[in-house]
């Protein structure tokens, strides 16, 4: 009981938390038609499917996003793009472009690794 008690410390039950949660593979959902990549239209919305999703800033102050069961490290114009995402928000190609100042394509590019680790999805709204 003691070596318990001596592992308890403050934050432990967040950190608990966001290492459970990250780890959850979520509901994957197709992207179809996007099988073969995901194109740079500013119309396409994306939403994280992996739930308990989340980020931090490492010491470059490149975003490191968790989510099911994975990680991934991007460069720092990414972090509004990871941000929006990991808060459970859907957003558009064009909503996510603007918040990072990156080109459509290189937000699709980012997308579309998380499209193919299943922890994402691409729809268009109708």
């Amino acid at each position: 009981m003691k070596e318990f008690t001596a592992a308890l410390h403050d934050g432990v039950i967040e950190e608990f938390l966001c290492a459970r949660g990250a780890t959850d593979p979520g509901r994957p959902m197709p992207s179809l038609p996007f099988v073969g990549g995901i194109p740079a239209d500013d119309s396409l919305h994306i939403r994280l499917t992996a739930s308990g999703a989340w980020y931090e800033v490492d010491g470059k102050g490149r975003p490191v996003l968790n989510a099911g069961g994975q990680q991934w490290t991007f460069a720092a114009p990414a972090l509004a793009v990871v941000k929006h995402l990991a808060e459970g928000r859907t957003a558009s190609m064009a909503e996510l472009a603007v918040a990072s100042s990156l080109p459509v394509g290189q937000a699709a590019a980012l997308v579309m690794e998380l499209v193919a680790a299943d922890v994402a999805a691409v729809s268009r709204r109708r």
